[in-house]
């Protein structure tokens, strides 16, 4: 009976380990991340068509990899990996 607790506590020690090693390289792989960054400014807000090119052009941008990330008023930052 206590080799079965034993083998339990050396399994749970190996998985934590194991799960503790790969939670802290993710960690430092996210780290390591650099971001690049682009704004644009569309006009026109009050025109009928603005929808239509802001999502034109937020889909351009999206196929590149660009994330928006803030926008005010009819400026907008996107982001994407370096």
């Amino acid at each position: 009976m206590n080799r079965k607790w034993l083998w339990l506590v050396v399994v749970a020690v190996i998985a934590g380990s194991m799960l503790t090693t790969v939670f802290v390289q993710a960690g430092q792989d996210e780290a390591k991340v650099q971001w690049e960054y682009r704004a644009f400014r569309l006009s026109g807000r009050e025109s009928r068509g603005y929808r239509d090119k802001l999502e034109a052009k937020l889909n351009e941008l999206g196929k590149e990899g660009w994330e928006l990330v803030d926008w005010e008023e009819t400026d907008y930052v996107l982001k994407r990996p370096k």
